[in-house]
């Protein structure tokens, strides 16, 4: 019983990034100063007919993802990528598709590249974070995710995330940390208070 509701809790928070608007999360690359200077000095060259393609391709691959259509999403990103492959935006789309299809090593290889050319960026952070859990390496996924922390400490559904992990780690300490964080914050949402209910029933505080 206690290895399902781990399991539904998992599944409710870790898996967002799945049904998320992935352009919202695109957006917040904004964070990155280097990255969105770069990507306003793009947008200030006149598009050719190729980029103008890989746009569609990538709109197109979007609409995919949030569909959950991911075979013909990787398809559609391939084709963008193809027809611009400088655009980074679009391999970091590629890397997510790629880990919903559970094609790990390939997405891994798609965000070092893009974190190598723009450098920090909380988003591929995340990402690998995200990686990485579903490949099985917690620890792992769990420093990309803290770095994610020490970069937006005000982001409480990380926090939650990272809450459920060192819950299903055994560390009850560290996910009662990073709940009180997320309450703290937030503390008119049930959301948070809600899931600090279902791990630790009884007085939380």
């Amino acid at each position: 019983m206690k290895n399902n509701l781990i399991t539904l809790i998992s599944l409710f928070i870790l898996t967002s990034i799945s049904s998320c608007d992935i352009a919202s999360l695109l957006v917040k690359r904004e964070a990155q100063k280097n990255a969105l200077e770069k990507q306003a000095e793009e947008k200030r060259r006149p598009s050719t007919k190729a980029q103008q393609a890989a746009e569609k391709f990538y709109d197109r691959g979007i609409e995919q993802y949030n569909n959950m259509e991911y075979d013909e999403a990787l398809a559609s990103v391939y084709e963008a990528v193809r027809l611009d492959d400088t655009n980074m935006e679009y391999l970091f789309l590629k890397s997510i598709v790629l880990t919903e299809l559970e094609q790990y090593e390939s997405a891994l290889m798609d965000l070092n590249y893009i974190q190598s050319n723009i450098g920090e960026d909380i988003n591929i952070y995340y990402q690998l974070g995200v990686v990485f859990y579903r490949k099985g390496d917690i620890q792992t996924s769990l420093e990309y995710l803290k770095t994610c922390h020490s970069m937006d400490t005000t982001n409480f559904s990380l926090q939650q995330e990272i809450a459920v992990i060192y819950y299903e780690e055994n560390k009850p300490d560290s996910a009662r940390l990073f709940l009180k964080k997320a309450i703290d914050l937030h503390p008119e949402l049930m959301q948070t208070d809600t899931l600090a209910r279902i791990l630790f029933p009884g007085p939380f505080f």
